[in-house]
C-alpha cells in the first residue's frame, strides 16, 4: 500500500503544469524584451538604408491594318493578321532569354550594376528581369487614348529597379528589339518561299548559261590547238637560234679569257722583275749603310752631326760642322747610331711595293685586265635574244599569235548573257520575284505605342510600419519559443529526498 502511494506522488511531482511552462517566460522577460527590441530596431534601421526602388512602365496595342498590309505583300504572309503579329510580339517580349539578350548586347548589365566587383551575368540578368511583368490593362483603367484606338485594350510592360533612367531606357529598347525580332522572323519565313519560287527560274538560267559557256570553251579549245601548232614551229626555230647565239658568246668569252691570260702573265712578270730589282737595291743599300756605320764607329761618331734643341726647350739653330759642303759622307752626317737604325728599318721591311713607283702603274694595268668589262658583260648575260636579230623577228611572230584578239575576247568574257536570247525574259521574271521579296520593312512595327517608358521621379514607398510590426511580432514569438526550449532542457533544480 505504501509503494502504491509513493508511485502516485512521484507522478504528481514529475508532471509538467502550465505554471511551470510559463514560469521561464516571466523569469526571462528581460531577455524577451531585449531580443524583440533589438531585432525590431535592426529591421527599422535596415529599412532606412534600402536604396529607393523605382517602377517604370510602357503600354502598347496591336499594330494597324496598314502595317500588316505591307507584310501581306510577301509570299506566304498574305493571310497574316494583326492579332497573330501582336501575339508573336508578346511572346518574344515575355521570353526571359530574349530579355537577357537585350541586357547583354546593349550593355545594360553594366548600367544596372552598381558594384565594381565581377558578377555572374546569368544570375544578375535573372535578378534584373525577375520584376518584368506584361499584363493587359483592366477595363476600368481605360482612358481617352484607348477610345481613339476603338477600345483596344493596351498591354502594359512594367519593371522595378534602383536605376530610374536606365530602367526606362531598357524598357523602350526591349519593346523596339522585340518588334525587330518579330519582323526579322516573318521576313525569314517569306525568304524561304522566295527560294522555292525562284529556284526553278534560276535552274533554267543556269542551264542556258552552261550551254553557252560550253560552246565558248569549245571554240577557245579549237583556236588554241591551231595556235599551239604555230607556236611549236616558231619555238623550235627560236631554240635553234638561241643555241647558236649562246655558242658564239661562249666562244667569244674563251677568246677574251685567253688574251687576258697572256696579258696578265706579262704584267705579273714585269711586277716580279721590278720587285726583284727593288729588293736587290735595298740589300745593297744595307751593305753600304753597314760600312758607313762601321767607319763612323771607328772614328767615334756615334750621334749625328747636328746641334739639337736644349733640354729646357730653348730654340737653337741647326748647322753643319763643315760649312756649305754638299757631298758630306753619311758616316759623318748621321753617325753610327742613326745609320744602324736605318739598317734595322731596311732589314725589317716586309714589302718594297710602296717604294716602287712602277708597281702602281703595273697593278692598275693588271686590275684592268682582270676586270675586263666586256668579259664580265658576256659572262653575266642571261639572255641572248636581244642581240640575235633572228630571235627578235621570231618573237614578234610569237607575240602576234599569242595576242590573238578573238581568243582573248573569248577568254576574257566574264558574262555570256548577252549571247543568250532567251535569258532576258527569265532574268526579268527573277528580278520581279526578288523585288517583291525585297521590300523595305525597316519601319515596320509589330505594335503601336500607347505610352513610352519615362524615367520615374518618385520611388516606390514600402509600408515600413507594417513591416516593422511584422518583425516585432515574429521576433517576440521566436524569443518566447527560445526561452521555453531553454526551460525544458534545463535540469530540475530540486534535489531528490
Amino acid at each position: 500500500m505504501k509503494n502504491s502511494n509513493h508511485e502516485i506522488n512521484s507522478l504528481h511531482e514529475d508532471g509538467i503544469s502550465l505554471f511551470k511552462i510559463l514560469q521561464p517566460l516571466l523569469k526571462r522577460k528581460l531577455f524577451i524584451i531585449g531580443f524583440t527590441g533589438l531585432v525590431t530596431l535592426s529591421s527599422i534601421l535596415y529599412l532606412q538604408t534600402l536604396p529607393p526602388i523605382y517602377k517604370a512602365s510602357t503600354s502598347f496595342i496591336a499594330p494597324s491594318k496598314n502595317e500588316i498590309s505591307t507584310l501581306n505583300q510577301l509570299p506566304s504572309l498574305e493571310t497574316l493578321t494583326k492579332t497573330e503579329v501582336f501575339n508573336k510580339f508578346l511572346t518574344v517580349l515575355s521570353t526571359k532569354e530574349f530579355q537577357k539578350k537585350i541586357l547583354v548586347e546593349n550593355d545594360f548589365i553594366t548600367q544596372f550594376n552598381s558594384n565594381i566587383l565581377p558578377i555572374d551575368i546569368d544570375k544578375f540578368s535573372s535578378k534584373i528581369t525577375a520584376s518584368i511583368q506584361i499584363n493587359p490593362t483592366n477595363a476600368w483603367a481605360q482612358t481617352e487614348k484607348l477610345i481613339l484606338y476603338n477600345y483596344e485594350m493596351p498591354y502594359i510592360l512594367s519593371m522595378q529597379s534602383t536605376k530610374s533612367k536606365v530602367l526606362s531606357e531598357f524598357l523602350n529598347k526591349l519593346v523596339e528589339s522585340a518588334s525587330d525580332q518579330v519582323r526579322n522572323d516573318l521576313i525569314k519565313i517569306s525568304e524561304s518561299e522566295k527560294e522555292t519560287e525562284a529556284s526553278f527560274i534560276t535552274s533554267q538560267i543556269d542551264k542556258l548559261r552552261a550551254i553557252e559557256k560550253q560552246g565558248r570553251l569549245n571554240k577557245i579549245k579549237y583556236i588554241k590547238e591551231e595556235d599551239s601548232n604555230k607556236l611549236r614551229k616558231i619555238n623550235a626555230q627560236i631554240e635553234s637560234a638561241r643555241y647558236a647565239a649562246k655558242e658564239n658568246r661562249l666562244n667569244q668569252i674563251e677568246r677574251i679569257k685567253d688574251e687576258d691570260s697572256k696579258k696578265i702573265s706579262q704584267i705579273k712578270g714585269q711586277i716580279d722583275r721590278v720587285r726583284y730589282q727593288a729588293k736587290e737595291n735595298r740589300l745593297n743599300q744595307i751593305v753600304v749603310l753597314l760600312e758607313s756605320a762601321k767607319l763612323a764607329k771607328s772614328l767615334g761618331i756615334i750621334e749625328n752631326n747636328f746641334k739639337l734643341n736644349n733640354d729646357d726647350g730653348a730654340k737653337s739653330d741647326v748647322t753643319i760642322a763643315i760649312v756649305e759642303s754638299k757631298d758630306l759622307p753619311e758616316w759623318y752626317l748621321y753617325g753610327e747610331k742613326a745609320l744602324m737604325q736605318r739598317v734595322e728599318l731596311l732589314e725589317n721591311r716586309m714589302n718594297d711595293d710602296p717604294f716602287i713607283p712602277e708597281i702602281v702603274t703595273l697593278n692598275n694595268q693588271l686590275n684592268e685586265v682582270q676586270n675586263n668589262s666586256l668579259l664580265k658583260t658576256l659572262e653575266m648575260r642571261q639572255n641572248d635574244d636581244p642581240f640575235t636579230p633572228k630571235i627578235v623577228t621570231l618573237n614578234n611572230e610569237l607575240t602576234v599569235i599569242e595576242a590573238n584578239s578573238d581568243l582573248k575576247q573569248l577568254e576574257n568574257r566574264k558574262n555570256d548573257d548577252a549571247y543568250i536570247p532567251q535569258l532576258a525574259s527569265l532574268i526579268f521574271d527573277l528580278n520581279r520575284i526578288n523585288k517583291k521579296n525585297n521590300l523595305t520593312h525597316d519601319k515596320f512595327k509589330a505594335f503601336r505605342i500607347n505610352q513610352i517608358a519615362i524615367a520615374p521621379q518618385s520611388p516606390i514607398k514600402p509600408d515600413k510600419k507594417l513591416i516593422a510590426l511584422l518583425v516585432f511580432f515574429v521576433s517576440f514569438m521566436m524569443s518566447s519559443v527560445l526561452v521555453l526550449i531553454m526551460g525544458l532542457l534545463k535540469p530540475d533544480e530540486k534535489t531528490p529526498a
